[in-house]
């Protein structure tokens, strides 16, 4: 099992996200999210929540980079 934070945390964008989570199941590991533990990705349709869900989590993290950045100024 691996467990994450959360999404945003796992990668910084949809794709990448669905290669990781693809990657590790099929190693024979289930990735857990820490902040959104209903969130299953081991069925076809968890897959696509999680697809759903992975924008949301890619704008937070650019956000996050943003007010970075900004503080850094």
């Amino acid at each position: 099992m691996v467990r994450v934070e959360s999404i945003h945390r796992l990668a910084c964008n949809t794709r990448i996200l669905l290669t990781i989570v693809d990657e590790l199941a099929a190693k024979g590991a289930v990735v857990k999210f820490v902040n959104t533990p209903q969130l299953k990705v081991t069925t076809k349709e968890d897959r696509a929540m999680l697809a759903i869900i992975a924008p949301c989590a890619q704008l937070v993290r650019k956000s996050i980079r943003e007010r970075q950045m900004g503080a850094s100024l």
